[in-house]
């Protein structure tokens, strides 16, 4: 069986980010965004939260002043004239929650966000508080971290980058500025290649070890899982997806061969994030060139599996239609 997922939305050039903040919210991992501002990290947010219509949104930018109250909420002064205790507009209510600027936090409302994270509960008094998110996002404008920040950020487990739209497509920006309807399919996963992909992963927990916590190596098989299901259960692409968002796309790179990943399929990957990165025409127009002899080699090349023909296709495609 399989299920559309459809976000409207006025942003250009962000579908993969809606694709991981579903694998987000099946796997119940927080994610940590990361690009300079006015790249849509806050927007995309909010436009896969109105679409799914799951809940209560809760939105707070962070700062060294963020106070733990701010968090949770203030007591409503009727209902504590009254004799009741009642927070108004706490974390706690919310179903999607959006934690901007992470990095700018206090020690002290850290090791909340920590409960909320871990625990997924609240200590407000002597009250233990359930929080019952779906998805939480972190949001920074900083892709290096100091050394002490680090082990709080690693708690969130899928880090995704938005980069600039790029010169050649900023034209898109101008063009309108009217809600559009994106959407991807999610299939059932499948057993079998849910089990090959565990048993690929396997082959490399040597090479991946320092670069990944017991914690998040922990959370591998639901990533593979979800990643699978948004992914048409296409193998190696799921298994990218869960390395490059968890240690990066260059060390996951690297682990292609071990995988026993196509080097063709590698080459296509670097293409497309070539391309993304492209910042003109003519570079741009050179590097769709470059996919499309490589999938005309590909196509006749009966050494290369129709799996990983079906892969390059896809990337190929992917490039050109966007």
């Amino acid at each position: 069986m399989t299920n559309t997922i459809k976000i409207k939305t006025r942003l250009r050039h962000r579908n993969e980010i809606f694709k991981l903040f579903w694998v987000s919210q099946e796997t119940r991992l927080p994610i940590l965004l990361l690009g300079e501002a006015g790249t849509g990290k806050t927007q995309s947010f909010l436009d896969f939260a109105k679409s799914i219509n799951g809940g209560k949104t809760f939105i707070k930018q962070m700062n060294f002043d963020t106070r733990w109250e701010d968090l949770i909420g203030y007591l409503s002064l009727p209902k504590l004239k009254n004799g009741e205790i009642e927070r108004i507009n706490g974390i706690q209510d919310a179903t999607y929650i959006l934690l901007d600027e992470i990095d700018k936090t206090s020690t002290s409302v850290r090791n909340l966000v920590l409960s909320i994270l871990r625990e997924r509960q609240i200590f407000d008094g002597g009250n233990l508080v359930d929080c019952n998110w779906k998805l939480l996002v972190g949001t920074s404008n900083r892709e290096e971290f100091d050394e002490e920040d680090k082990p709080f950020l690693d708690r969130f487990v899928l880090k995704y980058k938005l980069e600039r739209v790029g010169v050649s497509r900023v034209q898109d920006l101008l063009e309108t500025t009217d809600e559009r309807e994106i959407s991807f399919s999610i299939v059932d996963l499948d057993s079998n290649k849910y089990e090959r992909a565990i048993k690929s992963i396997e082959k490399i927990l040597p090479d991946i070890y320092d670069e990944m916590s017991d914690r998040t190596i922990s959370y591998i098989p639901a990533l593979i899982g979800a990643f699978m299901r948004v992914n048409n259960n296409d193998i190696n692409r799921s298994i990218m997806n869960v390395l490059g968002y968890t240690i990066g796309i260059a060390k996951a790179n690297s682990l292609v061969e071990k995988l026993g990943v196509a080097k063709e399929v590698t080459k296509a990957k670097e293409l497309a994030e070539a391309y993304k990165k492209a910042v003109d025409d003519s570079s741009r127009a050179v590097i769709v060139g470059q996919l499309v002899e490589l999938r005309k080699q590909v196509r006749i090349n009966t050494a290369i599996s129709r799996e990983d023909v079906a892969e390059i296709e896809k990337i190929a495609n992917e490039v050109m239609n966007s």
